[in-house]
């Protein structure tokens, strides 16, 4: 094979668009995270009374290549987003604002990728 031809290969392995379902797979583990984070409020405050901010307050640990950030509004519910490299998700509970205007539904977890 003459270097060209390795070149070209080279290349054209490198600039290979992401398989079909590399997308999907982040969007299950931020719909993952985001899951955990709906379970945990739920038990914190069925024994604080109230939601938190707080991961540490939740115990939760995502992955590094995930950033959560959390707003608890006391009594009337939060709002969680999960975003990593290619995308976010976002959910919310109770009487609280979606913290993205395409996270329309209370309690369900919506995600977009980043263009």
């Amino acid at each position: 094979m003459d270097a060209f031809a390795l070149l070209c290969l080279l290349i054209t392995t490198l600039v290979r668009p992401a398989p079909a379902g590399a997308a999907s797979q982040t969007d299950a583990e931020l719909t993952a995270v985001l899951r955990a984070v709906t379970q945990a409020q739920a038990s914190y405050r069925a024994s604080h009374g109230r939601y938190t901010a707080s991961l540490d307050d939740l115990r939760l640990r995502p992955p590094t290549t995930i950033r959560v950030r959390l707003q608890a509004e006391g009594t009337a519910g939060f709002s969680a987003v999960a975003s990593s490299a290619t995308g976010e998700c976002a959910v919310y509970h109770g009487g609280v604002w979606a913290p993205r205007p395409w996270a329309r539904t209370a309690g369900r977890i919506a995600c977009r990728r980043r263009r």
